[in-house]
């Protein structure tokens, strides 16, 4: 990001978990996302530079050309269409960068794993890798860069839990049985505890999309 101080759109935030992780860097930082539920929750974390507005990917609440940078943490799958992109780059700079973060392979949790045996039928698998999403953003206007780094991560039960609960296949789950389901995958995953923390080594995808402007 070409400035000290950018403006960054956290876009599809949740309840804030990556956008408070960017507050390492001096400037305005925007968390949004379409779920009230989830925004009520970020911001209960409050930080200075930090603030949240509820919105879909497809329709921004935002002004053109506001943001230095838009990152989007392991939710870019929920919005890989024609009008999430073309409202990016509406919102972005000139040469503004679209940061996508994501794991390298959408290895298997143990989630899908329990909710096909608990609900008894096959949950769809949407995640998307980088062999979709690079084409897609080069056709849509980006000069694509990616990378991949290791991510050495470790979550409370109750963390990682939530971060279970963020992923697509959870909303397969029946609004009257998700208590029941988040305490039988609760059971699971403390089987999998090491001095109270789940830890994970991973292939995080970093893919970086800079807005390419036309010349007259």
């Amino acid at each position: 990001i070409p400035t000290k101080k950018p403006i960054i759109l956290d876009l599809g935030c949740g309840t804030g978990i990556s956008t408070r992780q960017l507050t390492s860097k001096k400037g305005v930082i925007i968390g949004c996302d379409r779920d009230a539920k989830m925004l009520n929750i970020a911001l209960r974390y409050k930080r200075a530079n930090i603030s949240y507005k509820r919105g879909a990917a497809e329709k921004l609440p935002f002004v053109s050309g506001e943001f230095d940078a838009v990152t989007s943490f392991m939710a870019f799958h929920w919005f890989m269409n024609r009008k999430a992109i073309t409202e990016i780059k509406r919102v972005l700079k000139p040469h503004g960068v679209l940061c996508i973060i994501q794991l390298r392979f959408a290895r298997s949790t143990g989630l899908r794993i329990i909710l096909e045996r608990e609900l008894k039928q096959k949950i769809p698998k949407k995640y998307k890798n980088s062999d979709e999403i690079i084409p897609f953003l080069t056709k849509n206007g980006f000069q694509v860069k990616r990378r991949v780094v290791k991510s050495h991560v470790k979550y409370t039960l109750t963390e990682y839990v939530r971060l279970l609960k963020s992923y697509s296949a959870w909303n397969y789950v029946p609004l009257k049985r998700r208590t029941e389901i988040e305490n039988v995958a609760k059971m699971h995953f403390s089987k999998k505890l090491q001095n109270g923390y789940i830890r994970n080594v991973k292939d995080v995808e970093v893919i970086i999309g800079i807005k390419i402007v036309l010349k007259h």
